[in-house]
Order: structure tokens, then C-alpha cells, then sequence
């Protein structure tokens, strides 16, 4: 079949953050061989878009929750983003979708083991250069206070506590926390700090670390082996993290602290250009126009 009149629709039916958003525009950045179009929350738009394109292969790419579809040459993805208590995978049985689950904690829960591919989450950098702040900045920008269930804990009460302790030690260092902040602020605050915590309480990474790789910042975040593994058979490689559970967190940081500014600055560089080396717009575009194209095989 003629790849080159495929269709993709990126539908998104539930207030979702960026991340489709962000994937849209680097997948049709990168594209040569389709047409992109993002529809959010609109089914008749999506249906009326089908019947428009009756002519065309389609692939909709839906994200975390389907909408019932139907028509000729029509391929359907289900991108799974979220808990599976907000996705409900069980109630998936549609033997001809497509399953794709983030290289998080997701892909290692039950849940989500009938997945087709396991797929990486992507961070677009908004600038062109890395700057750090004339005094040494320690950020931490949770998502959350709450820990409504066990994948929410952003561990926010104990990383706040350690703060407060380290900031008696090294007065001429910036502890900053920001939460509840517009996304576009959230990344400015981050992008001149030298250490940036993701979370160090679920065992998980989250976006905040490919953010904080992207700017320059020295990560440091828990991921458990399960996930260490998946990413060792994926990409024969692994995240340039410094990997601390919640209890060791504060010493990790005052052990930084102590090496000095230009020590974190080299770190924190060589980090960035070990991240990008795999995990950069062509890798993670191609992941997904690899699946595109197995569709119509």
C-alpha cells in the first residue's frame, strides 16, 4: 500500500497534559511521510475528519482513552499515559489495536502487559543554550502535593523537610520548590538550575527528568530495576540519573553540594550530551514511525 497517503489523527478525549501535544509537533516535524492532524476532545470533528478522508489510509492515534470509530482502512492506537485505574486497559478488548505504553512505571505493571511496544515520552527544549545560575540552584517543581494513591507521591512533604534542613548548611545555595505553576514558568524556573529532583519516592522517572537531562540540570530521581532493565534491552543504555530513594536524598545532595559549581556545571553537561545521544527528536520520531508503518504490514 502506498504509505504516502496515510492519514495520522492524534485524538486526545481527555484533559490530558502536553505530552501529546509536544509529541504531535515533533512527529510532524520530523515527517516526510504522512499527514498530522491533532483533534482534542471533539468526537464529531474526529468522525466528520474520517469521513472527509474517506479515500486515504487512516491511523488514529488515540491517547489514554478510545471513542468509538469506524470505516475502511482504518488503523487504530491506544497510547497509554496514565495509571490504569485512569485508562482502564482491562476493558480494552479490540483485538486489532495497537497498544503502546510509556517507558515509565507504567510498562512494568500488570496492567498494561498486553501492550504491543513499549515507547519513550518526549521533551521539546525551547531554547538554544544552556545557562546555570550565578549561585548553585537546587529545583524540585512536583506535580503535585497530593498522594491521592501510590503513583501520585511525588514525595513533596519529605523533599520540602530536606530542604529546610540543607538550606541551614549552605546558605549561599538556592533550595527553590514551585508547584501549581503554568507549565511555560515551570520550565523557565528549571532551566537554570544545576540540580533538579524529579521524585524520589515511586521508583519511577517522570517528564520533569527529561526536562531537567534536556536543560543541563544533573537529575536525581528513583527507578527501580525493573525499569533499568526494560531500558537495558530497549536502548542498551540508561538514563544519566543519580538514582536515590527518598531516605538517601538528603545526603546525596549535600555530597553534590560539596564538589562545588564547576564540578555540578561539567557534570551536569556531560549528563545532557549522553542523553541526547539516544534519546533525541530522530530516535524517538523514529520509534514511532516504525509502528506506523508495521500497521500495513
Amino acid at each position: 500500500m502506498n504509505i504516502n497517503s496515510t492519514l495520522i489523527i492524534f485524538y486526545k478525549h481527555t484533559r490530558l497534559a502536553d505530552a501529546p501535544d509536544e509529541l504531535f509537533k515533533l512527529l510532524n516535524k520530523m515527517n516526510t511521510k504522512y499527514k498530522f492532524i491533532f483533534i482534542k476532545m471533539n468526537i464529531s470533528l474526529l468522525k466528520k475528519t474520517i469521513n472527509d478522508n474517506k479515500s486515504s489510509k487512516i491511523i488514529v492515534h488515540f491517547h489514554n482513552k478510545l471513542v468509538p470509530i469506524s470505516g475502511l482502512n482504518i488503523k487504530k492506537i491506544i497510547h497509554y499515559h496514565s495509571e490504569p485505574s485512569n485508562t482502564r486497559p482491562d476493558l480494552v478488548n479490540d483485538k486489532d489495536l495497537c497498544k503502546l505504553v510509556l517507558n515509565q512505571y507504567h510498562c512494568t505493571l500488570q496492567e498494561y502487559n498486553s501492550c504491543d511496544y513499549i515507547v519513550r515520552n518526549y521533551f521539546s527544549d525551547p531554547y538554544n543554550d544552556i545557562i546555570f545560575n550565578d549561585k548553585i540552584k537546587v529545583g524540585f517543581y512536583p506535580s503535585s502535593t497530593r498522594r491521592s494513591n501510590k503513583y501520585s507521591d511525588k514525595g513533596y512533604s519529605e523533599t520540602k523537610n530536606i530542604f529546610n534542613k540543607l538550606v541551614k548548611k549552605f546558605p549561599n545555595v538556592i533550595f527553590e520548590i514551585r508547584t501549581g505553576i503554568p507549565y511555560k514558568k515551570c520550565i523557565e524556573s528549571k532551566r537554570n538550575c544545576h540540580i533538579i529532583i524529579d521524585e524520589c519516592k515511586t521508583g519511577s522517572f517522570h517528564k520533569s527528568t527529561l526536562e531537567g537531562l534536556s536543560l543541563g540540570s544533573i537529575v536525581i530521581v528513583n527507578i527501580n530495576n525493573k525499569i533499568i532493565d526494560v531500558h537495558k534491552k530497549l536502548y542498551n543504555n540508561t538514563l544519566p540519573i543519580i538514582n536515590s530513594n527518598i531516605n538517601d536524598l538528603e545526603n546525596n545532595i549535600e555530597i553534590l553540594l560539596n564538589k562545588g559549581k564547576h564540578y555540578l556545571e561539567e557534570q551536569a553537561l556531560i549528563s545532557r550530551e549522553k542523553y541526547i545521544s539516544y534519546w533525541n527528536d530522530k530516535s524517538v520520531s523514529d520509534e514511532y514511525f516504525k509502528i506506523y508503518e508495521s500497521l500495513w504490514e
